[in-house]
């Protein structure tokens, strides 16, 4: 019983080691149960490290001369320049956070709120900047932001059931405009009715 304990023990020391190499924890697991906890961690320990993907350089030097334009309060440049940054990699939290800041500043809030929802989605994570940056006053200030904050700082979707009452009413007051100047007769004014009601 003791041997089958270890047998599991070292077998899961062997996943823990897999699990940040290419071999992975779940492989190494599986090595380690059916030929030896010591095979699975010989095997685990001379697996390459996975790396974190690096920031190439070119879109480093980019980013710091966005920075240095959005210092100047150069903000079109800054937007280029970071948008040209997003080339090397479409994945890029923190670079989507400035152009959401850049939008702001430049009062654009469907760009600002565009961008602050990709941050979000590639993983950016620090709700103390995004609700006290300065730079996102204007689109806190939006009145569409507290429908972004509370669908998890995403963009709502309009359905199209919420647009048509507003488009019914619209019509049905232009329709009695109409009836009311006289253009329409009380006949073709229900007529009219009718078919808006029931579209």
């Amino acid at each position: 019983m003791a041997i089958f304990f270890s047998w599991i023990t070292f077998s899961i020391v062997a996943a823990i080691v897999g699990k940040s190499r290419k071999i992975g924890g779940l492989s190494a697991f599986l090595l380690s149960i059916f030929l030896t906890p010591l095979v699975g961690l010989i095997l685990a320990f001379n697996s390459e490290k996975i790396t974190e993907k690096e920031t190439p350089a070119a879109m480093l030097d980019l980013i710091y001369k966005g920075n240095d334009f959005a210092a100047a309060g150069k903000i079109d440049e800054a937007i280029g320049i970071y948008k040209s940054a997003l080339v090397y990699s479409e994945k890029s939290p923190n670079t989507h956070f400035k152009l959401a800041k850049m939008y702001s500043l430049k009062e654009d809030s469907d760009n600002s709120f565009k961008y602050l929802s990709k941050a979000i989605e590639d993983g950016f994570s620090d709700f103390e900047i995004i609700n006290n940056d300065s730079s996102l006053n204007f689109l806190r200030n939006n009145s569409g932001y507290a429908g972004f904050a509370s669908n998890g700082y995403k963009i709502p979707t309009i359905q199209k059931e919420d647009i048509k009452p507003q488009s019914r009413v619209d019509e049905l007051e232009k329709l009695n405009s109409l009836y009311e100047k006289g253009v329409l007769t009380l006949e073709e004014f229900e007529n009219e009715k009718k078919r808006i009601l029931l579209a």
